[in-house]
């Protein structure tokens, strides 16, 4: 769009856009981003696993020396 004055659109078009996902039709939406849930359980290297059971119900995985934990994650 930065080159097309011939659109009708062109005022409305972004050169640069940050944290947005730009779809094939040329809509933009925000980009899914991360929210803080719980400290680790211990200080150990750990290692998170996304694990989907159905496509309504997935978690994160916190696998660590002798331990894991298990995080529901919100659709």
């Amino acid at each position: 769009m930065k080159y097309r004055i011939d659109v009708d659109n062109h005022s409305m078009a972004s050169e640069q856009l940050t944290n947005i996902i730009v779809k094939a039709k040329g809509m933009a939406a925000k980009r899914p981003g991360t929210e803080f849930i719980d400290e680790s359980l211990t200080e150990d290297d750990v290692r998170l696993i996304p694990f989907e059971f159905s496509t309504d119900d997935s978690y994160i995985l916190e696998f660590s020396h002798e331990s894991i934990a298990f995080f529901r994650t919100v659709p």
